[in-house]
């Protein structure tokens, strides 16, 4: 009897064994269940962790490579994307300018258009605001268009021969938008513009490589008529390029504001522009929205960060034309002339003339800005231009200007100061304001390309293209002509 349950005992242990390792199996199976025998723990423990590990970063792992190759298939067949502002004044239109570009010359890089022609780089602005008059080189006879400005602007600037009415096929006037709240504007509809749009969008591409299509404002504006910037680059099948000033707290909230006016409508991002960033902080403005955008998951790169242009901001005299909604009176040769900075003339005559003198070089560029009632102030710092413009003080030529400020008929010059003005080597304008209210207007104005000063629009262009990396949102190979600041992850 003792030795069968010795028998039995040892039989029940094998069987208490046999156990273990059933459990034991089964909680590497499972990583749950009965606990492991003593000794076994650490072991298990460990090799479970590393296990589940191993898988979560495998899982990772295939994410990543999905939304990278998605990201690779979008970019090889994207061939059109829509710039949009966080704000105003951001430098939109600059960056579409360049953009159309800077594609150009990467298309070219590498292998050209469709048969290897020359590549073709169009422009579209799908909802314009403030127009111009233009004729339709297609049918020169025809009646005029009303264009967006901005689209002057690019097809006379890079001599495109697309149709204007593709290219800007909706004009939004001031004020017509209670005409369409009050049910009067048929035409802006949703099935009619949507027509529109799309017929006008697909000609530009039957006859672009590459098309280049900017936005009105942040992705909001229209929103009014039920067509904000987002619902646009829906409407049209495209991605988005988002604009923004330089920084990073304000920078980044509004980004993220307008990405999301993108999610809502089921829009990708094609990537981030930040434009006047501080000279010399672009590595580190780079590196921190980049670290923004990596954690947020945002899935779009930063295709650039531009510095701070100087003088790319500088109204010329014929900007300021536009802003005081006058003309020039005297200078009318030097309209696209900009000035370094502006000085208003309170002081008499002798202590003008002194310092005109004495500070030499340092005012060439200045614009003088004094009341139309100072014949003196005028009349002296003409005759000032004059002896520098006949070589005889040996100085510099004068290259600045003047602003005559007051309402008339009152607050004018005299008769006699006319003809001096008219005849004037310096852009003058006449101002129907008070000096103050020049000053402050100056101040706060911001001036945009125009399709009449294509020196400026050559200097923006060449101030942005260095700084955007368009091979990596075309997927093209990174071509010599680019920034040494950017780099195209493999």
């Amino acid at each position: 009897r003792r030795a069968g349950r010795r028998a039995g005992s040892g039989s029940q242990e094998r069987g208490r064994g046999s156990r273990s390792q059933k459990q034991l199996r089964l909680c590497q199976a499972k990583g749950r269940g009965a606990s492991p025998p003593p000794g076994h723990a650490r072991t298990l423990s460990t090799a479970g962790q590393r296990g589940g590990s191993e898988r979560r970063e495998a899982r990772r792992g295939l994410a990543g490579a999905r939304v990278a190759m998605a990201a690779a298939a979008a970019m090889a067949s994207r061939k059109a994307v829509m710039i949009c502002a966080t704000w105003q004044h951001v430098g939109k239109t600059s960056v579409s300018m360049a953009l159309v570009d800077a594609v150009g010359k990467a298309l070219a890089a590498n292998g050209g258009g469709e048969g290897g022609r020359t590549p073709r780089v169009g422009y579209m602005k799908p909802v314009g605001q403030k127009w111009v008059s233009a004729v339709n080189s297609r049918d020169p006879t025809g009646p005029v268009l009303r264009v967006d400005k901005d689209v002057a602007l690019a097809r006379e600037h890079f001599n495109m021969q697309m149709d204007y009415l593709d290219m800007s096929p909706i004009i939004i006037e001031r004020g017509s938008t209670r005409d369409f709240l009050d049910g009067k504007r048929t035409e802006w509809e949703d099935p009619v513009i949507t027509n529109r749009l799309r017929t006008a969008f697909a000609k530009n591409c039957a006859e672009t490589d590459f098309l280049v299509v900017e936005g009105t404002g942040h992705c909001g504006v229209g929103s009014i008529l039920g067509w904000n910037n987002a619902r646009v680059a829906k409407a049209l099948g495209i991605d988005v390029v988002l604009v923004a000033n330089g920084g990073l707290g304000s920078t980044f909230d509004q980004l993220n504001l307008n990405r999301m006016a993108c999610l809502v409508e089921g829009v990708d991002l094609a990537g981030v522009i930040v434009n006047k960033v501080r000279i010399g902080e672009e590595e580190k403005t780079r590196t921190y929205l980049e670290k923004a955008m990596n954690k947020f998951k945002w899935n779009a790169p930063l295709l650039g960060c531009v510095p701070y242009g100087d003088n790319l901001d500088q109204p010329s005299a014929m900007d300021l034309e536009t802003l005081f909604e006058t003309k020039l009176i005297g200078g009318f040769q030097h309209r696209l002339r900009r000035f370094d900075r502006y000085e208003l003339v309170t002081t008499s005559l002798r202590r003008f003339m002194e310092k005109l003198a004495k500070e030499g070089d340092d005012i060439l560029n200045t614009c003088f800005v004094t009341h139309a009632s100072r014949n003196d102030i005028i009349l002296g710092l003409l005759s000032h231009v004059s002896r520098l413009d006949s070589g005889l003080s040996g100085g510099k030529r004068f290259e600045g200007g003047l602003i005559l400020t007051g309402s008339p008929p009152f607050n004018q010059p005299a008769d006699f100061c006319s003809d001096y003005i008219h005849h004037a080597n310096i852009p003058i304008l006449n101002v129907p304001q008070s000096t103050s209210n020049t000053m402050d207007a100056i101040k706060s104005y911001t001036p945009k390309l125009s399709a009449a000063d294509d020196v400026r629009t050559t200097r923006v262009i060449e101030q942005y293209s260095p700084h955007i990396d368009v091979a990596r949102m075309l997927g093209l190979p990174a071509t010599d002509a680019r920034s040494p600041l950017l780099t195209v992850e493999g």
